[in-house]
């Protein structure tokens, strides 16, 4: 698509930066070039921030072995306001006094170095631009009355474009029917 409707003198920007460490991959694809991949690269690991992936047990994957991706920068935030527990769990204090960024992004390297996102670890997922957690609207659905149980689940439309559908469990109703 970027070839089809991009002038010949367009280079294409890829990046990827979560707000807690601003941008640690990014790449540039020059006009005419095409992706055999069916997945978009995030980009490669800037000079400054140092990627890695993990697996569940924390420890380093090979490349071409998908990852949680890690991030370990100057460029960190603090943490999450008024939230410790948040701040704990996602930004670690490392043996040599460097800091990580655990993103909750699952990833793989590609032989060329180039990073590709496969997804998320948790139920968050992007609408567009929107960060949206799955498991925030079906608690918020339980809540309603006449709910007894919740899913949310994501979809692609015809574009590629995320959407949710919500599905519902009625509470009984005293007449013994379900509805």
């Amino acid at each position: 698509l970027f070839n089809r409707h991009f002038s010949p003198k367009t280079i294409l920007v890829l990046s990827y930066g979560p707000t807690e460490c601003l941008s640690p991959c990014w790449g540039f694809c020059e006009h005419g070039v095409s992706c055999n991949d069916s997945h978009v690269p995030m980009g490669f690991s800037r000079s400054n921030k140092h990627i890695s992936l993990v697996n569940e047990n924390g420890q380093p994957v090979k490349r071409g072995e998908i990852g949680e991706l890690i991030v370990t920068s100057d460029f960190l935030a603090q943490g999450y306001y008024l939230n410790p527990e948040a701040s704990a769990a996602r930004f670690v204090l490392n043996a040599d006094g460097s800091r990580s960024f655990i993103t909750g992004e699952i990833a793989v390297q590609r032989d060329d170095n180039a990073y590709i996102h496969l997804g998320r670890k948790d139920f968050q997922i992007k609408i567009r631009g929107y960060r949206v957690d799955i498991l925030e609207i079906e608690n918020t659905m339980r809540k309603i009355p006449g709910i007894q149980d919740a899913a949310v689940i994501a979809q692609q439309d015809t574009n590629g474009d995320n959407y949710l559908a919500a599905f519902y469990t009625p509470e009984s109703s005293d007449d013994g029917l379900n509805r």
